[in-house]
């Protein structure tokens, strides 16, 4: 049995059991994605929704201003064709639709 924690900030704990009486752990950082080439969005009246994800990267982070306007929306199928593990969502964001 492998178990897979993730902790704060993009930290991972992985836990494999090689048998009854001996296991192995690892501890590793990953990197969160926080470019804005990687998002598709609209912006109008100053507010950001994001519609859409195209990055590869695991761990994502929304960033709190995207195309000059304040990330506020996101939309709930902007992460379904990728194969994210984590998103880290901004303060400002008030609705997921």
């Amino acid at each position: 049995m492998n178990l897979k924690f993730r902790i704060q900030n993009g930290i991972q704990l992985k836990t494999s059991f090689v048998n009854k009486k001996k296991f192995s752990v690892s501890v590793g950082y990953l990197q969160p994605c926080t470019g804005t080439d990687d998002f598709i969005y609209t912006v109008s009246d100053g507010i950001t929704t994001v519609t859409d994800y195209k990055g590869s990267k695991k761990l994502v982070e929304i960033p709190d201003i995207l195309g000059g306007g304040a990330t506020t929306i996101i939309d709930k199928t902007a992460f379904t064709e990728s194969e994210i593990t984590g998103v880290w969502i901004p303060e400002g964001v008030t609705e997921i639709l």
